[in-house]
């Protein structure tokens, strides 16, 4: 048995009435005070038109009440695949950064 305790301050005992929990580490960490809030919604494989606030078939009921309430989003990118979208979000680079810039292709690959 190991003597470190990688950041443990509880205390372990044969009995769990003897022993004391550590719940630090399931604690949510809180943004500083003067933190931003910020929102980001990601539609995966999917373009603006499918959208049912911009006409498409794809039934979005909460993209339809803030479209109601007059706020739309005309500031969007997509990409051909999840890959390049993943990437991105992941890394916070642009996908061609990333590498992710071109389809990828089992022809190329052999």
């Amino acid at each position: 048995m190991s003597n470190q305790n990688n950041g443990f301050k509880g205390t372990i005992k044969l009995d769990i009435r003897d022993s004391k929990p550590d719940w630090d580490a399931f604690l949510y960490k809180k943004a500083p005070k003067d933190a931003p809030n910020v929102l980001v919604i990601l539609y995966d494989d999917t373009g603006q038109a499918a959208w049912s606030p911009y006409g498409g078939r794809i039934n979005m009921p909460t993209m339809d009440r803030l479209a109601a309430n007059g706020l739309t989003y005309t500031q969007w990118h997509t990409t051909a695949v999840c890959s390049p979208t993943r990437s991105t979000f992941l890394t916070g680079r642009n996908h061609h950064l990333n590498g992710t810039y071109q389809l990828p292709s089992v022809e190329r690959s052999r």
